[in-house]
C-alpha cells in the first residue's frame, strides 16, 4: 500500500525507475509520470503544493499556456468588439507579417522586455521605421499582451515600461482662400463636390464618402457625420461654396432616383478588402492631374482636413470649437493650429466681451444688485 501523504501520492510507475504522482487541483484528478529517483517526484509534488497554495493564498492565478502566433492568429476575434473593423484587419495583418515570424515558437508568458527590444532592434536596422511606427508597434504589442493577461496567458505585459519616441510633429498646411476658390473651381465633376465638401467641413475622406442624402440638411446648412474615427457623431456647418456641388449632386440623385446605400457621392467609392470605404483610382488620378494644375503637388487629400482647420482658425473659431467640429479627441489635437490665430484676435474678444457687459447692464442678463 502507498504511504498516505498530507498533499498527493507517490506511486511506482508501470516500468522500472519511474513513480507516479497523483494530486486533486480544483476538483481534479492530476497524474504525471517521472522518471528517476523517488526524491525527484517527492520535490516535484511539494512544488505543485507550494504553487496550489500561492494561488489560493495570494490569488495568483495560474498560466494557461499559449504561443504568441496562435494569439496573434485570432487577433480579429479579440479585438472585434474594441476597435473597427479596418483597422483589426490592417494589424492584424501587420502582425503576421511583421511580429509573427520574429516571436513564432516562443510561449507569452515567456516574452521578456529584452525581447521586445531586440525586435525593436531588428526592425529599425531592418526596415529603418520612424519613431511613428515604431510606436505604432508598441501599442499594437501591448493591447496583445493586455489581452493575454486578461485571459491569464501570462502574468506581466513586457511592453510596459518601454518609452516611446517622440514624435515629429508635421507642418500645417497653408492654402490661402483664392488658391482653394482655383483648386475647387479646375477640378472636374463629381470629385469637385467632394474637393469643396473636404474644405469647406474638415471631413476625413472616409466620413465624406460614407455620406448618405439623409446626413445632409440644406435648410440648417450641415452635414451630420454618424460614424467617425472615434465613434461618435457630430454636426458640421457647411458655407455657399460646398452648398452649390451638393445640390447639383442631390439633383443627379433625383435624376436617377434613390438607391440603398444612398450615398451622397457613390460614383466615387470603391470598397477596399478591409471594408474601408476609399477613393475610386480614376477620382484620385483626377485629384493628383488638378493639384498639379493649381501648383500644389505636395497637397494631400487628407490636407484639406488641416486647410479646412486652419481657415476656421483665420475666421476666429476658437480652437476649442474647432475640436468639437473637427472630432479630435483632445484640445491638444489642435493646438497645431493656434500659430494661425488672427492677429485682432484681442480686439474681437474685446467687442464680444463689450457686447455682452453692455447687454447685462440694460437688464438682458441678470446681475448681483448693487449693496445697500
Amino acid at each position: 500500500m502507498p504511504k498516505k501523504r498530507s498533499f498527493g501520492q507517490i506511486l511506482r510507475g508501470r516500468r522500472k525507475g519511474t513513480w507516479r504522482v497523483r494530486w486533486h487541483e480544483r476538483g481534479h484528478l492530476r497524474e504525471k509520470t517521472l522518471a528517476g529517483s523517488k526524491s525527484l517526484a517527492d520535490r516535484f509534488l511539494a512544488r505543485v503544493q507550494a504553487k496550489l497554495g500561492e494561488e489560493q493564498v495570494l490569488g495568483v492565478r495560474p498560466v494557461s499556456k499559449i504561443r504568441f502566433e496562435v494569439l496573434a492568429d485570432g487577433y480579429e476575434d479579440l479585438f472585434h468588439s474594441e476597435k473597427s473593423p479596418a483597422t483589426v484587419i490592417r494589424e492584424a495583418r501587420y502582425m503576421r507579417s511583421k511580429m509573427v515570424p520574429f516571436f513564432e515558437g516562443m510561449e507569452m508568458d515567456r516574452i521578456g522586455r529584452a525581447d521586445i527590444e531586440r525586435f525593436l532592434i531588428r526592425r529599425t536596422t531592418k526596415d529603418g521605421i520612424s519613431g511613428t511606427t515604431r510606436n505604432k508597434m508598441l501599442n499594437i504589442l501591448s493591447r496583445l499582451f493586455q489581452k493575454a493577461q486578461a485571459l491569464d496567458h501570462c502574468r506581466q505585459n513586457p511592453v510596459a515600461g518601454i518609452r516611446r519616441q517622440r514624435e515629429p510633429l508635421l507642418p500645417v498646411p497653408f492654402v490661402p482662400l483664392q488658391t482653394q476658390g482655383a483648386l475647387i473651381a479646375k477640378t472636374p465633376e463629381p470629385m469637385r463636390s467632394l474637393v469643396a465638401l473636404l474644405l469647406d467641413t474638415g471631413l476625413r475622406s472616409g466620413e465624406a464618402l460614407r455620406l448618405e442624402w439623409r446626413d445632409v440638411d440644406f435648410g440648417r446648412r450641415i452635414v451630420t457625420v454618424r460614424l467617425s474615427k472615434n465613434k461618435t457623431g457630430r454636426e458640421v456647418p457647411f458655407t455657399t461654396r460646398s452648398r452649390v456641388g451638393l445640390r447639383a449632386a442631390h439633383a443627379r440623385r433625383a435624376e436617377r432616383g434613390p438607391r440603398v446605400p444612398d450615398l451622397v457621392f457613390p460614383k466615387l467609392v470603391e470598397y477596399a478588402v478591409t471594408g474601408e470605404s476609399r477613393l475610386k483610382t480614376t477620382a484620385r488620378k483626377a485629384w493628383n492631374r488638378t493639384r498639379n494644375r493649381v501648383g500644389i503637388s505636395h497637397l494631400r487629400l487628407h490636407d484639406l482636413r488641416h486647410v479646412w482647420a486652419v481657415t476656421c482658425v483665420r475666421a476666429g473659431v476658437s480652437l476649442s470649437e474647432l475640436r468639437q467640429l473637427g472630432g479630435w479627441k483632445s484640445l491638444h489635437m489642435v493646438l497645431r493650429y493656434s500659430r494661425h490665430v488672427p492677429e485682432n484676435t484681442p480686439d474681437l474678444a474685446r467687442t464680444r466681451l463689450e457686447a455682452f457687459v453692455q447687454a447685462g447692464e440694460n437688464g438682458h442678463v441678470s446681475g448681483h444688485g448693487s449693496a445697500g
